[in-house]
């Protein structure tokens, strides 16, 4: 379950159609960046070819196309707005 509390949180995106799409490597590390009702805002911060993309990813596709990194600890921050570019 993703909740506010999980800002900071490292998630690895996993080898789907979807995350292709959207330019996001298998593996790729993404941090949470913010959480409300109607998604959640990621930040791809490596692992990722040339592409550091910031996404809003639905709630639905979020579970199935990243799984959280239970090996770091989450960094601290701030509270960032909602990110305005979909993920299809």
């Amino acid at each position: 379950m993703i909740d506010p509390a999980s800002l900071g949180a490292i998630f690895i995106a996993e080898r789907t159609d979807r995350n292709r799409l959207n330019g996001i490597d298998a593996g790729a590390e993404c941090r949470i960046m913010h959480v409300d009702p109607g998604g959640i805002s990621i930040e791809v911060v490596g692992k990722n070819r040339n592409s550091f993309p910031k996404l809003r990813v639905p709630r639905e596709l979020f579970g199935v196309n990243f799984k959280e990194d239970r090996t770091r600890i989450n960094m601290r921050v701030s509270p960032q707005p909602p990110y305005t570019k979909a993920y299809r």
